[in-house]
């Protein structure tokens, strides 16, 4: 029978090449029992951390270079509507990669709501809309304007 431990637990057991890991290691072996930083909050936090280190780590991989949009629109649970980033580029080994950089809540379809979100995500990033060199969205049947 397999225990899931949580997002939070399966980030500290991995073996990350960042010097703060030991951080994990102390937090976890020498907290006091209820000062763990367990808390679904504190793990919210420390992934959204991840997160945009990752993110920051992306872009700064592109920098100037040209890259290609892939962008998927749905509706969430609550039936919110979201738009789901993916970038695709060439490495510096020459390697085409695909890489997830956000998503982003819109309030309707229309292709303006998208454009705008669209800068918005790229401009948050350090990434402007000329060095897109390709777009590809799925669903754009419910794309209006």
């Amino acid at each position: 029978m397999m225990w899931y431990k949580g997002t939070y637990f399966d980030v500290s057991d991995t073996d990350f090449s960042v010097p703060n890991i030991h951080f994990f290691v102390v937090t976890l072996g020498n907290a006091k029992k209820k000062n763990k930083l367990t808390s679904p909050k504190i793990q919210k936090e420390i992934i959204e951390c991840f997160s945009k280190e990752v993110t920051k780590s992306i872009c700064a991989e592109i920098k100037d270079g040209v890259f290609r949009l892939l962008v998927d629109e749905s509706s969430d649970v609550s039936l919110k509507k979201q738009m789901a980033v993916v970038v695709r580029f060439v490495d510096k080994l020459g390697v085409v990669r695909e890489n997830f950089i956000g998503i982003v809540h819109v309030k309707d379809t229309a292709s303006t709501t998208f454009k705008q979100a669209i800068g918005d995500l790229l401009a948050s990033n350090q990434l402007s809309i000329n060095q897109v060199r390709g777009q590809a969205y799925d669903g754009e049947s419910n794309m209006q304007g």
